[in-house]
């Protein structure tokens, strides 16, 4: 059963991949259905950092299909985040999400992993620039699935979390490959 569940987000979020860096706002469909396929995944493998990262994925996934097919079809990406200003983001979504972690430790009874939520509070931010066509979105990206390959890979306790952990490093892969495609659909706007 996982690793049909497995499998399936895994294509789906193939999928969703392919069509994001086209710009294609259907890719956001196969990202919901993919959400809803790890939900259940990351339940039975205590990952609720990213059970909850997956649910705001579905949210963010209905405000992006709409965005995209709605309001920024046929516009080009936007570059208004520098890099030191991406990197401080990072540092204050760490500190919050770190803090935001030590309070539910102290007050709920589950069992947290401190990397699973700082990915996912990161994750979640570069859902939000992607969803705006931001192209800072794809560095954020880049950072989480390297980094979720890794916390997939060290923590383990199944088979079932390798093929994830290996689609996290293919995504980097293939988000360094989709923005250089809206580096590509930027310049073509500035020439």
């Amino acid at each position: 059963m996982l690793l049909l569940l497995e499998i399936g987000a895994v294509v789906m979020i193939l999928l969703y991949m392919y069509f994001a860096a086209r710009q294609k706002p259907v890719a956001w469909l196969f990202g919901i259905v993919a959400s809803v396929l790890s939900i259940f995944l990351f339940y039975y493998q205590n990952y609720w950092g990213s059970l909850f990262l997956n649910v705001v994925y579905c949210i963010q996934g209905v405000f992006g299909y709409l965005n995209w097919k709605f309001v920024l079809e046929g516009k080009k990406v936007r570059q208004t985040l520098s890099l030191p200003l991406q990197l401080w983001a990072v540092i204050i979504l760490t500190f919050f999400a770190y803090q935001a972690y030590q309070i539910i430790g102290r007050n709920a009874h589950l069992e947290l992993n401190v990397f699973d939520c700082i990915l996912a509070v990161l994750s979640i931010y570069a859902t939000w620039l992607e969803v705006k066509k931001e192209m800072a979105c794809w560095n954020i990206w880049i950072l989480a699935n390297l980094s979720y390959a890794v916390l997939y890979f060290v923590n383990a306790s199944s088979s079932s979390m390798y093929l994830y952990a290996a689609l996290m490093l293919f995504l980097a892969i293939f988000s360094m490959m989709a923005k250089r495609q809206w580096q590509a659909s930027l310049s073509e706007t500035k020439s």
